[in-house]
């Protein structure tokens, strides 16, 4: 089941899966040098949903529609550049008008700009990640989807429980 959390609630869920709750009140530890052991605990949250943004499967995340915040330019003759937000980890499919099927971006950009400058190459919905761009062959039309992972930011967690089982 997909659900948001804040980053409280999910420090507080992160804490039970490591065992750190909940807390024996039946005994006393004292420490002198005093370790903050919340911060350390969300400094391996948040790089543990990042990588989880970045390379989980699909099923695990909640994917958004971000093609009306994208921004479509013409770079090189039958080439496309498309800019997307600063909050878009990845990529998972990007679909042009007169594509039948949306694609993966999986190609290496230096190959796919290399390929589209042979005049014999005209495969359509070839894409490839470049930064915060892709990287767009056989994309005369206008962009009709661009399904993204999705950074919602340091305060709210969004994922399906089953990812929490892929804890580091």
């Amino acid at each position: 089941m997909k659900r948001t959390l804040t980053r409280t609630e999910m420090l507080n869920l992160w804490r039970t899966i490591h065992t750190a709750e909940p807390l024996r009140l039946d005994c006393v530890v004292t420490r002198a040098d005093g370790p903050d052991f919340s911060t350390a605990l969300e400094a391996e949250m948040r790089a543990w949903y990042l990588d989880l943004l970045d390379n989980g499967p699909e099923q695990m995340l909640a994917p958004v529609e971000m093609a009306h915040a994208a921004t479509v330019a013409g770079e090189l003759p039958g080439i496309v550049s498309v800019t997307l937000p600063a909050e878009v980890r990845r990529v998972l499919r990007v679909k042009f008008a007169g594509w039948g099927a949306p694609e993966s971006p999986g190609w290496c950009p230096d190959r796919l700009l290399n390929l589209a400058s042979n005049p014999y190459f005209n495969r359509r919905g070839v894409a490839a990640v470049s930064g915060n761009s892709l990287i767009v062959s056989g994309a005369a039309g206008t962009l009709i989807s661009a399904i993204c992972v999705v950074d919602p930011g340091p305060e709210r967690y969004v994922l399906d429980d089953k990812a929490l089982a892929l804890k580091t």
